[in-house]
């Protein structure tokens, strides 16, 4: 499996546009972990290509 881990700071806004923005370019959403009140890491893994 590939991952991404991407650091993120700020409010559910910003992680849905980071999110939206890692899926676009083909990664799923694997794991969301709360660093701190605003902080966050979110971890994606890359889809197989079929």
């Amino acid at each position: 499996m590939h991952y991404r881990f991407v650091g993120v700071e700020g409010g559910d806004a910003d992680l849905d546009r980071v999110a939206n923005e890692w899926r676009a370019k083909g990664y799923r959403l694997f794991q969301v972990v709360r660093k701190s009140t605003y902080r966050w890491v979110l971890v994606f893994e890359l889809r197989a290509i079929k």
